[in-house]
C-alpha cells in the first residue's frame, strides 16, 4: 500500500492541483477492446510517473462514466476515513505521520434511478511496482461496472422497445379503421393495406430513435451550448470530447435499440449489425464533423444553433441504414 506524508497531501487543495487526466470510450460490446485501452493507458502512464502523482483516467460509456484515480483525487475525505488513517490525529498532525493512498474504481451512472458506488483496488504503488498483476485487480472491478452500465442501457431500451409495440399496435389498428382515401390524406402516400404492418414497425421505431436522438441533442443545448456560440463548444478541446461522447452513445443507444428488439426473431441479426458497426459509426462520425463544421462557421448558425436539426441531418440517415439493414436481412 502506498503512503504518503499527511501533512502534505492534506494541505493541497484538490480541487486547484494538477492532475494527469485521460479519457476512453468504452463501447458496449468490446470489453477486449477497453482492457487493452486501459492496459496501455495506465501502463504508459505509470513508466513516466511516480506513484504517488495524481492522475485521474475516466471511461467514458453509453449510460455512465468509470473513473480510475487515487482515491484522494476522487474524495479527499474518504482517505481520512480509510483503514488506519482513521486514527491519525487529523487536528495536530506530525511531521512524520502517513496517510495509506489507495486506488479507487468509480462508478458515476447517468441516470437518475441509480447511485454512484466505488471500489478500493490496492494503491498505485502496487500499478508502478506490479503493473500486469495489479491491472487484473483494476480491471475485474471495471468490468464489472461496465456490466452494470450495459444492464443500465439494456432495461432502458426495454421501455422503448415497450413503448414502440404499443405504438406499432395502436398506429396500424387507427389506419386499419380509414379508407382507402383517407389512409393516403393521413400518411401523405397511397398504402396499400398489405403494408400497413410494416410501416406501422417502421413509423413506432422511428418514434423511439427520435426520442433517442432528440434526449442527445436536448443534453447537448442544455449542458454544453447553453448560450455560447456552436464554435465555443466544437472548438474547445474539453467541450468537444464531451459532444463526441454524446454523439457515440446517441450511435450506440440506436444501433442496440435494434439489436435487442429484433435478436429474438433472429439469432444472427447481432452479428450481421454488429458486423456493420464500424462503417456505421465512421460514418455518423465523418457526418457530425462536416454538419458541426458548417454550423460553426455560419453565422447565423453559430450563433443560435439548432441543436436538434443537427442531430437530426446526423443520425437520421444512419437510422434509414439500420432500417434497410435489416430489411435486407429479411425481419421486418
Amino acid at each position: 500500500m502506498l503512503k504518503v506524508n499527511a501533512k502534505k497531501f492534506l494541505a493541497i487543495d484538490y480541487d486547484e492541483v494538477m492532475i494527469s487526466t485521460s479519457g476512453l470510450y468504452a463501447a458496449p460490446g468490446n470489453d477486449q477492446n477497453t482492457r487493452q485501452k486501459l492496459f496501455e493507458t495506465l501502463q504508459a502512464f505509470f513508466k513516466q510517473e511516480q506513484a504517488d502523482s495524481f492522475f485521474a483516467l475516466s471511461l467514458m460509456a453509453t449510460m455512465s462514466e468509470v473513473v480510475v484515480a487515487p482515491l484522494g483525487v476522487i474524495d479527499i475525505e474518504a482517505v481520512k476515513q480509510f483503514d488506519t488513517n482513521a486514527n491519525l490525529d487529523f487536528d495536530h498532525l506530525q511531521d512524520t505521520d502517513q496517510l495509506q493512498w489507495p486506488l479507487a474504481v468509480k462508478y458515476i451512472p447517468h441516470t437518475k434511478d441509480e447511485n454512484p458506488e466505488q471500489t478500493l483496488v490496492s494503491s498505485p504503488l502496487e500499478l508502478k511496482s506490479d503493473f500486469a498483476a495489479t491491472f487484473e485487480q483494476v480491471w475485474a472491478v471495471v468490468v464489472k461496472y461496465l456490466a452494470k452500465n450495459q444492464a443500465t442501457m439494456t432495461a432502458t431500451l426495454a421501455k422503448l422497445i415497450a413503448d414502440s409495440d404499443q405504438i406499432e399496435t395502436d398506429f396500424m389498428q387507427g389506419l386499419q379503421e380509414l379508407s382507402d382515401d383517407q389512409r393516403q390524406e393521413k400518411v401523405g402516400f397511397d398504402l396499400p393495406k398489405t403494408e400497413i404492418g410494416q410501416f406501422s414497425n417502421y413509423m413506432s421505431d422511428s418514434h423511439e430513435v427520435m426520442n433517442i436522438v432528440r434526449s442527445a441533442a436536448d443534453f447537448v443545448k442544455s449542458e454544453l451550448v447553453r448560450a455560447q456560440p456552436f464554435a465555443q463548444v466544437f472548438n474547445d478541446a474539453r467541450y468537444r470530447t464531451t459532444y463526441y461522447w454524446v454523439l457515440d452513445n446517441t450511435f450506440y443507444q440506436t444501433l442496440y435499440y435494434y439489436i435487442q428488439k429484433y435478436t429474438p426473431k433472429h439469432e444472427k441479426l447481432a452479428k450481421f449489425l454488429k458486423h456493420r458497426e464500424e462503417q456505421l459509426l465512421h460514418q455518423m462520425r465523418q457526418s457530425a464533423l462536416n454538419y458541426s463544421q458548417k454550423m460553426a462557421e455560419e453565422p447565423k448558425a453559430n450563433v443560435s444553433p439548432d441543436v436538434a436539426a443537427l442531430f437530426d441531418r446526423i443520425f437520421l440517415p444512419i437510422n434509414e441504414k439500420i432500417i434497410a439493414a435489416i430489411l435486407d436481412f429479411g425481419i421486418k
